[in-house]
């Protein structure tokens, strides 16, 4: 796929490049400049800004001036070069899906026992106002709560919507005792 998008056409795209020996530069796509310090290496198939120091190869380019991780990334350049991406495996999406899932369902139950009415939660609340300084948008926008001492009680939970005791193990927010109980 790397070997299909050639660095120069790639950057050419953002950039306007002039050839200059064995190397193409232009002004710097991250930052803003007068004088071009951006070089593209059509031998290594690599790049380098001089005043910001940005460099990297085709795909780490598209990654920066596209604010793509890497498979999204990788996607895009095997789009532009015609080739197919294999997607994911059925089995595998399910199950990442349901981790996502069970992962949100805790966040929920952690938010909701902060706001419960119980003395403990009260003192939770406290502490993220009083010592941690948050307000209650704060604490709302980013999903905060409390885990309650009892061991069993997001287990529960997360039994009551459903989900499977080895769902729930691969997850890694439940364990299992020596006696074989989970908590």
């Amino acid at each position: 796929m790397v070997a299909r998008n050639d660095i120069t056409e790639v950057i050419g795209q953002y950039v306007q490049l002039r050839h200059r020996g064995r190397t193409y530069t232009g002004l710097c796509p991250f930052h803003n400049e007068k004088t071009p310090s951006f070089t593209v290496y059509p031998d290594t198939q690599s790049f380098y800004c001089f005043g910001c120091g940005a460099a990297g190869d085709v795909i780490s380019f598209v990654r920066k001036i596209s604010n793509l991780g890497y498979v999204e990334a990788v996607k895009q350049l095997a789009g532009r070069a015609g080739m197919p991406m294999p997607e994911e495996d059925d089995q595998e999406s399910r199950s990442r899906s349901r981790l996502l899932e069970i992962n949100r369902n805790a966040a929920r139950y952690f938010y909701d026992q902060l706001n419960a009415p119980t003395p403990e939660a009260a003192m939770a609340r406290r502490y993220w106002r009083e010592k941690r300084g948050l307000s209650d948008a704060a604490i709302r926008r980013f999903g905060l709560g409390y885990a309650p001492e009892d061991f069993v009680g997001l287990l529960h939970y997360l039994r009551h919507r459903g989900f499977t005791e080895p769902e729930l193990e691969s997850s890694g927010l439940v364990k299992r005792s020596a006696k074989g109980n989970l908590y």
